[in-house]
């Protein structure tokens, strides 16, 4: 498995750091993956391990403000900025390998910049994984901070906040829990006006399944603390059923391929694939 790295710039001249893994034998396809709102590119290796003997490469860049790329720390100007990167990135890897099929794969915020590019660009992408994606939370914010926040919005829509992620709903696997911990690379702040825009585009999300036209699978744990189960099921619901695979993971937590669970979440991953003509 070979490794590269760079660099490509945001439409505002913002660094944004990429790496990719590829495979010894030829690329069937591309594993784009879109990482959570406060993780890095780095933390999916594991899925290249996984796929290099089947063809896969696999690629993903840090978000802005995340990881190795430059911005303030947890946090985007808006959310047209965080899908225009997807769309300057996308020009990188068709660069790199053109006519080679792409699959978008992401985890929870991830997951939900997945699900929004698809729909926005249902033709430059050949399918979707979303795990546990953020369509909805499990908690609600009372309505007093909910004000608070669009207040501070308008005013200094940058100033961030830590997340308050307990890691130990991340995963019930211990070794993935102190790796996170200890990963100096990991922030854990976000910005007023970065949860207000994520939580306004999971809205759209729910009210506009039906425009799905990507094939697109959908995999979320009911054990999940940190975004819920229910919104996902709500968005499947909803969705055309010949292009959406819905699949619950009893008891699953929040970053499904590093649980307890991830040999079954795999085996679901494995078998979607086999189906999809690339």
């Amino acid at each position: 498995m070979y490794h590269f790295e760079g660099n490509f710039l945001g439409k505002d001249r913002l660094r944004l750091y990429w790496q990719g893994w590829q495979p010894e034998c030829p690329i069937k396809c591309i594993i784009w993956c879109v990482h959570g709102l406060a993780d890095h590119s780095g933390r999916y290796e594991h899925i290249a391990s996984k796929l290099e003997n089947k063809g896969f490469a696999v690629y993903g860049f840090d978000r802005r403000g995340c990881g190795k790329s430059e911005g303030p720390r947890g946090h985007a100007a808006s959310y047209e900025t965080l899908i225009d990167d997807l769309r300057l990135f996308q020009g990188e890897l068709e660069k790199m390998h053109p006519d080679i099929p792409i699959v978008l794969l992401g985890n929870s915020l991830g997951g939900q910049l997945a699900l929004a590019y698809s729909m926005n660009y249902p033709q430059s992408i050949h399918a979707c994984i979303a795990l546990a994606p953020w369509l909805s939370l499990p908690f609600k914010l009372p309505w007093w901070l909910e004000n608070s926040a669009a207040l501070m919005n308008m005013i200094a829509s940058s100033i961030a906040f830590d997340n308050k992620l307990n890691y130990e709903d991340l995963s019930r696997d211990r070794d993935f829990i102190e790796s996170f911990k200890s990963d100096t690379l990991i922030h854990r702040k976000v910005s007023v006006g970065l949860y207000l825009q994520c939580s306004k585009a999971a809205q759209r999300l729910l009210k506009n399944p039906q425009v799905l036209q990507t094939p697109t699978l959908l995999v979320h744990g009911t054990g999940d603390k940190v975004t819920s189960h229910l919104g996902s099921r709500q968005f499947a619901d909803a969705a055309p059923i010949d292009l959406l695979t819905y699949v619950e993971i009893p008891e699953g937590r929040h970053v499904l391929l590093q649980d307890d669970c991830k040999a079954e979440v795999w085996l679901t991953i494995d078998t979607w694939l086999s189906q999809i003509n690339f």
